[in-house]
């Protein structure tokens, strides 16, 4: 088994955890994914030209969420009920939200968040932010899948400067408390 996939994409690293914690042999292949080979060997596998792909004998298969049902199955773990998938959705819909103003600030189309697609992905991520550190209010997170996608989504906000989220306490806490983890100190980009 392989997967491929960048050291910085938040995408990849909680697929890396997820792997860690089933304790599955699977070799890292690290693409740079804005190169000309790597978006050639990322298509070979998937016309979405993105990572993470995780190849298991003659299947490829991509989108992370798609990984861990499969890696859950494969391995004969306890599968994603429909609550933690919705949460999960909507982890990747802020994390896509916070690439687009990545990539908006990395190909200087709108480096300052001014343009009214900026703003929407910036609301988008403040609601969804919102949403979970209320949920951490009322609740804690045991570690898990959703724990995983979630600190991998924080970490990454905080690595690429893309939006200020430690005002929000409950969240700040969760990250903090995560932060121990070898796993974790192992996959940070």
């Amino acid at each position: 088994m392989k997967l491929i996939g960048s050291l910085a994409s938040p995408y990849v690293r909680r697929i890396r955890v997820l792997i860690d914690e089933l304790g599955v042999d699977c070799d890292f292949e690290q693409i740079q994914v804005f190169s000309k080979e790597g978006q050639e060997e990322i298509f070979s596998y998937t016309k979405t030209r993105r990572v993470p792909i995780l190849v298991d004998g003659d299947q490829s298969i991509w989108d992370s969420l798609l990984i861990c049902k499969y890696l859950l199955k494969k391995y004969n773990r306890p599968q994603i009920d429909i609550e933690t998938e919705k949460d999960l959705v909507l982890i990747n819909e802020a994390n896509d939200s916070a690439i687009s103003l990545f990539q908006v600030k990395f190909f200087e189309l709108d480096p300052n968040n001014e343009n009214t697609f900026s703003k929407i992905q910036l609301k988008r991520i403040k609601g969804i932010l919102s949403y979970f550190d209320d949920e951490l209010k009322n609740d804690s997170l045991n570690w898990g899948i959703k724990a995983n996608f979630l600190f991998c989504l924080l970490d990454w906000l905080t690595y690429r400067e893309v939006f200020e989220w430690e005002n929000f306490s409950a969240l700040k806490q969760f990250h903090n408390d995560s932060l121990s983890k070898d796993i974790l100190k192992q996959t940070a980009p």
